[in-house]
């Protein structure tokens, strides 16, 4: 039922934003501003990309590592069962 409830609203919501008008500002800045593609935005920012793709992967090996691995380091060196090494992670 919240599944249903849910996507009504969300076609609600789509009915809505579809029907509001776009501001005069809006308007003006999307009329002034040049077609440009994002990888190449993206190029003008070298070190900001890096940036972001670095905390990404770190982001993603600590979460790996804790979630998977460390569930099997407990089984496999410590010997525990499958159920306390889940309650110990």
């Amino acid at each position: 039922m919240p599944f249903v409830i849910g996507a009504l609203l969300a076609v609600v919501a789509a009915v809505m934003r579809r029907e509001l008008q776009e501001t005069d500002a809006f308007i003006d800045a999307k009329k002034s501003r040049k077609s440009e593609s994002s990888l190449k935005a993206l190029a003008r920012y070298p070190r900001e990309v890096m940036l972001v793709v670095g905390l990404t992967m770190g982001g993603t090996a600590a979460f790996y590592t804790y979630t998977t691995y460390m569930q099997q380091c407990l089984k496999l060196s410590v010997g525990l069962s499958d159920d306390q090494t889940t309650l110990v992670t």
